[in-house]
């Protein structure tokens, strides 16, 4: 785990997940032992998907480039009639990265939502972890909707971690080119793990999925750790400052006094900081920047 106090220029401007967390866990009544946990694991966490993010870009582009080719310039045959690719990939192999980046970010996920909610949870226990949510907060919570909607990519990384344990490049299938139909027309199969899952879209997938999956899972689980009074704006896109795009931010419930929160142990810095949340208020009521999602409810 990342301590917060190692935050500095390591981290990518896109740790929105980390500068997210650390606002609403301020608010909250977690002890200090686990905010800091979750702050550091999400600090860690966000950095890990950019650096997946960056080993994933030239195995994307070197498909989307023999891809681009087959397109433009259509299935050339040799001599005999047979198919030709235009390009081997090179890259592939360095997938095998991504999905150990990947396996880092779930565990530190599971890690900061155990020490939440004092479980003891894993990906290979992603059954389980849905059975548990169902029980404690019931099929209609945000939580369980989403672990319903997040199951079967969590199943497909436990299978893609299954295969980069051995001998992983035999479970790598470059293009192929085959013949379809008598027409003369050809069957292009783009790169894919020997499960058939597709290379390129699971490398942007999983890599959005995780960050989002993250995110989503410890924020929900993080209100309801919150005062009665508080509640958790969801922001859209042109609502984020860009310079550190954070999406959900906390704010008070209309005609909340923010006088009763001076003295607060926990909540006094809103009180001190109230002309910021009454500002947001005011974007979010006025539509300055487009239609507002929802505030989020349990």
């Amino acid at each position: 785990m990342v301590k917060v106090s190692d935050i500095g220029t390591s981290y990518p401007p896109m740790s929105r997940l980390g500068l997210g967390m650390m606002e609403l866990l301020d608010f909250s009544s977690l002890s200090g032992s686990v905010s800091d946990i979750v702050k550091g694991n999400s600090l860690e966490a966000a950095r890990l998907v950019h650096e997946s993010e960056e080993i994933a870009k030239p195995i994307i582009a070197e498909i989307k480039a023999i891809r681009n080719d087959l397109e433009k310039n259509g299935v050339q045959q040799d001599s005999n009639g047979s198919p030709i690719v235009p390009g081997t990939c090179k890259h592939l192999s360095e997938s095998r990265k991504c999905i150990l980046l990947w396996d880092r970010i779930a565990g530190l996920f599971f890690s900061s939502f155990n020490s939440i909610w004092d479980v003891s949870f894993s990906r290979t226990s992603i059954n389980e972890f849905k059975e548990f949510l169902v029980n404690k907060f019931g099929g209609d919570h945000i939580l369980s909707k989403l672990i319903n909607a997040d199951i079967g990519w969590v199943h497909d990384l436990n299978r893609l971690l299954s295969l980069s344990e051995d001998a992983f490049d035999n479970h790598l299938v470059d293009f192929k080119v085959e013949k379809g139909s008598p027409g003369g027309k050809f069957l292009v199969t783009l790169p894919s793990f020997s499960n058939e899952l597709q290379i390129s879209d699971y490398l942007e997938v999983l890599n959005h999925n995780l960050m989002t999956f993250t995110e989503e899972f410890l924020v929900f689980s993080i209100k309801e750790f919150l005062d009665e009074r508080l509640v958790i704006h969801d922001l859209n896109e042109k609502q984020r400052d860009p310079d550190a795009p954070v999406r959900f931010k906390v704010g008070v419930k209309e005609g909340v006094d923010l006088k009763e929160f001076k003295g607060h142990p926990k909540l006094d810095k809103i009180f001190k900081s109230g002309q910021r949340f009454y500002h947001l208020k005011d974007q979010l009521r006025q539509g300055k920047y487009g239609r507002v999602r929802p505030i989020i409810s349990r």
